[in-house]
This record gives structure tokens, C-alpha cells and sequence, in this order.
């Protein structure tokens, strides 16, 4: 790692990245009422290397667990419970939706930490990837995350309702990671070379800019 890249203002972690994945998620159609109008959806993507004394809420004991590379047919269920691959056993504890890993993680950002970001969407976890360390990756949302500061990634201890689904409105923080405002700002540039010129919305701007010099 380059060492102006090193922030001691990064606590909770011992070190995170940032990525574009454009495979994840798949390609996706439709776009812009054409259903032949396809392209890949993008997944901006987090990766936390985390002190495994940080005794984080691990749904599982299982170390190792992806969602990168996975066919559609591993998510076909048995009708008999007994017979399900080993992650999908939670369907049946929890009745509701499986999270890869962790149950509940969130980002609040502002010097109050009362801004609540968008969703964070497990995609990969590793709880011995180095001696010492765990390692966790999600999605987050695109475009707009870089321009927050001061922000915190909130790994909640998880509270169930009656049907088994994770409350979202736990507030009980079992570990929170503090993210330097050197490496937001490093995000934000990496998006306007690596993500804007691709996105979805500079597309439609370009479809509209067309359009108008069409009709003119």
C-alpha cells in the first residue's frame, strides 16, 4: 500500500477499499423502456479487513462464503429441509431472507453520525483470510457515496421479529469502523474516472442530448 494511502483516522479496521464490480450483480434489461437495451449492473463495492477481536455477530461458522461467481441454480431449495446446501439452512432457522455472514450492516455519515445511508448488501466474507484478520465485502450505493464525509460502517448486533426477518431499526452496535475523509475523497475521484462515464445516467443524458439535437 502506498504510504500516503496510510490514515491513522481509520479506527475500527485495519484497512478498507473501494471497487466498481461490474460482474456481481449480472446484466440487467430494459433500460429506458427497451427491453433489448441491456448493460451490466454496477456494484460499488466496500471490502473491510477487520481484528478478529473484534468478536464481530457471525451468523454462521462457516469461514468462507461468496456471492461472486454464483450460478442461479444454487439458489433452488429442496423441498425436503434436510436437503439444502449449507447456506441456505438460515431459510428454514430464520424464515425470511439469509445475509451472507452478517446480518445487519449500515453506514451513517456527518459529524453526529445521524445520517443514514443507503443499504449495504453482503457479498463476500473470509473470518480467517490472514492471521489475526477477518475480512468482509459488500455493495453500497453508487454515484453519491463519495460524497459523503465522515463516515461510519455500523455492524449491528441483530434483532429478529417473530417471523424471523432482521428488524432494521436495532440501534444496538456491536463494532463500528470510522472512515477517514482522505479516503471518501479518494472515492469520489475514482467514481468520476471509473464509474461516471459508464453509468446509467450519463447514458440517458447522452440519449436526451441526441434526442434534442434531433428534433431541433
Amino acid at each position: 500500500m502506498p504510504e500516503e494511502w496510510v490514515d491513522d483516522d481509520l479506527n475500527g479496521a485495519e484497512a478498507v477499499a473501494y471497487r466498481i464490480d461490474w460482474d456481481v450483480f449480472g446484466i440487467s434489461c430494459g433500460y429506458f423502456g427497451e427491453q433489448e437495451t441491456c448493460r451490466p449492473s454496477s456494484a460499488c463495492v466496500l471490502d473491510f479487513y477487520v481484528p478478529d477481536s473484534a468478536a464481530l455477530p457471525w451468523n454462521t461458522t462457516t469461514q468462507y462464503e461468496s456471492y461472486y461467481g454464483r450460478k442461479s441454480s444454487e439458489f433452488l431449495k429442496s423441498q425436503y429441509a434436510n436437503d439444502k446446501p449449507g447456506y441456505l439452512s438460515k431459510l428454514a432457522q430464520r424464515g425470511q431472507h439469509y445475509h451472507v455472514g452478517l446480518d445487519d450492516v449500515g453506514h451513517r455519515s456527518g459529524i453526529t453520525g445521524n445520517n443514514i445511508m443507503g443499504s449495504f448488501f453482503m457479498l463476500e466474507f473470509d473470518r480467517d483470510i490472514y492471521q489475526g484478520l477477518e475480512y468482509f465485502s459488500g455493495a453500497t450505493t453508487c454515484g453519491a457515496f463519495g460524497r459523503v464525509r465522515h463516515l461510519k460502517a455500523h455492524i449491528y448486533q441483530p434483532q429478529f421479529y417473530p417471523d424471523g426477518a432482521v428488524d432494521p431499526a436495532s440501534e444496538a452496535v456491536a463494532h463500528k469502523i470510522e472512515i477517514p475523509n482522505s479516503f471518501m475523497q479518494r472515492i469520489f475521484a475514482y467514481d468520476a474516472a471509473a464509474y461516471e462515464p459508464s453509468s446509467v445516467f450519463q447514458e440517458l443524458k447522452q440519449r436526451l442530448s441526441t434526442t434534442t439535437q434531433g428534433g431541433e
